[in-house]
């Protein structure tokens, strides 16, 4: 009786282990990011690959230091799961416990299935319902690599030398891995494609389906947004004009609107930035108003998005005049704040 009591407190023991363990998926930052989590600030760097405990709607839960944190979608991609899975590299014994008596045997080339990892050892189910303890530098893990889904923000057509991948606006792409400042992407072939990560955009489930089931092609009045806007290239920037001759950026949208579009917008930009309705950055279409924050105390600037990435805007800066820029690379990657829709599609 003694000793089924003794068994019975290790079977619980051992349940009550398996139960708390969690298997780490493997993710990327594709940026820097920064939090503070009990007065102590942590970084997280461009490229760190990170321990991915489990993702979560729009936040992903990872560790760092024995700790966890909570860090946007955004801020990392994860490229791969914990599937669990082993290979036999040769005949491999399976052990009663780690270091333990001998109880069976794995050929080599079977697929094993992890249940438990303790230090050295795994703990395998195996032979269709046995389990064991097997060494795990005898076996080679099966990587399960993860695809991110995301959004492009061109239409180019990208050649990797055997292949082609034509990208749409707004279409949803396959991400596999992400190097110096660069997502690979993935065709449904398993081509890879290496492109600039300000040419994507991470963004939820939700904002995919959303765009998937959009049509992209601009409307005639977006059409019409964006020629004249060109139609204002090189023109000078001026504070406090807001045309024909001369701009400054909140005076050259609200030029655009009513001269194109016959729609009266206000005047200063952090007062645009209340006009017409928010649409996150995976959404943008030609024709939307894009905020920044150039002075360090809220929104200063603004532009109209013309698509692919790119605003027209009027440049206070070295250029001094209506120019276009990447809004999501350079200068203002890091000082976007927002984006409004002034026109109902």
């Amino acid at each position: 009786m003694e000793i089924k009591g003794k068994n019975l407190i290790k079977v619980i023991l051992f349940v009550a282990v398996f139960g708390l363990m969690t298997f780490r998926d493997t993710g990327v930052f594709v940026k820097n990011f920064n939090l503070v989590k009990d007065g102590v600030e942590v970084a997280f760097n461009d490229g760190e690959v990170i321990d991915v405990i489990r993702s979560q709607g729009d936040k992903h839960f990872v560790k760092k230091h024995a700790e966890i944190f909570e860090v946007p979608f955004d801020a990392l991609i994860v490229t791969r799961k914990a599937g669990q899975k082993y290979q036999a590299i040769d005949s491999a014994r399976v052990l009663q416990a780690p270091n333990g008596q001998i109880i069976g045997r794995v050929n080599a080339g079977n697929i094993l299935q992890i249940l438990l990892e303790e230090e050295a050892y795994g703990f395998f189910e195996y032979d269709g319902g046995k389990k064991g303890y097997i060494y795990l530098d005898d076996l080679k893990q099966l990587e399960d690599v993860n695809l991110t889904k995301a959004l492009s923000l061109t239409g180019e057509e990208l050649d990797n030398g055997s292949a082609k991948l034509k990208l749409s606006e707004f279409g949803e792409v396959s991400i596999k891995n992400y190097l110096g400042g660069k997502y690979i992407l993935v065709d449904g072939n398993g081509n890879e494609f290496v492109i600039s990560s300000s040419k994507i955009r991470l963004a939820t489930e939700e904002a995919i389906k959303e765009a998937a089931n959009r049509s992209r092609v601009p409307s005639s009045s977006r059409e019409k947004l964006v020629s004249f806007a060109r139609s204002q290239l090189g023109k000078p920037y001026r504070y406090g004009s807001g045309g024909p001759s001369s701009f400054d950026c909140s005076g050259f949208t609200s030029y655009v609107y009513k001269n194109a579009a016959g729609v009266g917008i206000s005047r200063s930009s952090r007062s645009q930035a209340g006009n017409g309705k928010f649409v996150s950055a995976g959404e943008l279409l030609p024709g939307d108003l894009v905020f920044f924050n150039t002075s360090g105390r809220g929104i200063s600037h603004v532009g109209l998005y013309i698509g692919n990435g790119q605003m027209i805007h009027a440049s206070s800066g070295s250029n001094m005049k209506v120019i276009v820029s990447d809004v999501f690379s350079g200068y203002y990657k890091s000082r976007y704040v927002t984006a409004r829709r002034i026109l109902n599609d």
